[in-house]
């Protein structure tokens, strides 16, 4: 029970204080999972065994398979009816697939965005793109990888249609993780895993200055609020960043 008096001499509105959320056992195995998956521990397409981890986790295989669910939401695992849970690994035409969708949904999410962004949003965005420029300084491409997510993921929740944000955030994660799983194998040394993705890894490891220019091409054309620059800003972002993958057969 909350003391009143106590809230009163700390001079505390009780709009303050909330509630605070319990996280499940479930969430925190999604969590530790996501982690293990994006650091490389898990490989792409690695057999993932509930039992197996519900033993070394502690945990009931019905919570397993709740964590695995979430994660199948977010593409980072991919479960075929009757068979086991394997960690995402995209091919060539599936990555080709989700670039395609991309472009056709995330700059109606722009568009959107630039009517309703607030000069803190954009403030915010501008801030995340100083960061991108700081890691790429550093050439940390799990770091890049990571504010470049979040710095779309950021407009599409601007956009104000919860269902594109979704939408664009479960299509977009499998291949922005991708590159956080390849990367973290490298980092790890084992070659023989990578040999079939070489080829990406390296293509997004050069010239990665190129990579800062583009969100800035964006930031102007949200602020602008053109709706045909905007989708020329969104496609030559998206093509340049994977025109790598997409002209290969």
């Amino acid at each position: 029970m909350i003391d009143h008096t106590v809230i009163k001499h700390m001079n505390l509105p009780l709009s303050s204080l909330q509630k605070v959320k319990p996280v499940s056992v479930g969430s925190q195995v999604a969590s530790r999972l996501r982690e293990a998956i994006l650091q490389g521990e898990l490989k792409p397409g690695q057999r993932i065994v509930e039992r197996h981890l519900a033993l070394t986790m502690g945990v009931s295989q019905v919570t397993v398979r709740e964590a695995l669910q979430s994660l199948e939401h977010e593409g980072l695992v991919t479960k075929k009816a009757n068979t086991a849970t394997h960690v995402t690994e995209l091919s060539g035409d599936k990555l080709r697939e989700l670039i395609e969708v991309r472009l056709h949904l995330e700059p109606l999410a722009m568009c959107l965005a630039s009517k309703r962004i607030s000069p803190q949003q954009t403030r915010e965005l501008e801030l995340m793109a100083g960061r991108l420029h700081q890691a790429i300084v550093a050439k940390s491409l799990f770091e890049i990888t990571q504010i470049d997510f979040a710095f779309h993921r950021k407009i599409w929740q601007i956009s104000g249609n919860e269902t594109l944000a979704r939408t664009l955030t479960q299509l977009c994660t499998p291949y922005f993780a991708y590159i956080m799983i390849l990367n973290s194998i490298q980092q790890s040394g084992h070659r023989e895993q990578l040999k079939a993705h070489e080829g990406l890894m390296e293509y997004f490891k050069r010239d990665l200055k190129s990579r800062v220019k583009p969100h800035q091409v964006l930031l102007d054309a949200l602020k602008e609020g053109n709706a045909t620059e905007i989708e020329k800003a969104v496609r030559e972002h998206v093509l340049g960043s994977w025109s790598f993958l997409l002209n290969q057969k």
